[in-house]
């Protein structure tokens, strides 16, 4: 993504009726983190000590609901020192929200998950109905720079 930012800059100068876009595809889960790991010096280092790593496995949910927080951190400053040309964003870059999506990644997982197989069951839309929220953050505008889209709307 860090990789793509300045070729879609470049873009934008070479053809300045161009509109380049990048969506990041979050979760609302990023909300849920509790992310102990920013109270160490080195965070980094701190999540990747592998005892740390050991012990949350406990709730897996949390490395997961921290990795979307650290790419929530990561976009909203990406979109803040994107360049502006011609009083706009050269690059569009917003974050997607798709929801709880059946997938077959939980398939990967050593064991059977069956209560996060139950819920998936009963509530999780398709990846399909998912994709819709990343397809909406792609055509938005300019005025989804930065912003969090969850379900075709912004969030606050």
């Amino acid at each position: 993504m860090l990789l793509l930012l300045p070729v879609l800059v470049r873009t934008r100068r070479q053809y300045p009726n161009a509109r380049p876009q990048l969506v990041v595809v979050g979760s609302d889960m990023h909300a849920e983190a509790k992310f102990e790991e920013r109270h160490c010096d080195g965070v980094i280092e701190a999540l990747n000590d592998k005892s740390r790593w050991e012990k949350s496995q406990a709730t897996p949910t949390e490395r997961y609901a921290v990795s979307k927080l650290l790419t929530h951190y990561m976009a909203y400053e990406i979109a803040r020192l994107t360049p502006i040309i011609n009083g706009e964003p050269a690059v569009i870059y917003n974050i997607v929200g798709p929801g709880f999506c059946k997938s077959e990644l939980m398939t990967h997982e050593p064991g059977r998950l069956y209560l996060l197989e139950a819920m998936q069951f009963l509530t999780a839309r398709t990846s399909e109905e998912g994709s819709k929220t990343t397809v909406d953050g792609a055509v938005r505008g300019v005025e989804s720079h930065g912003e969090y889209i969850e379900h075709q709307k912004f969030a606050t």
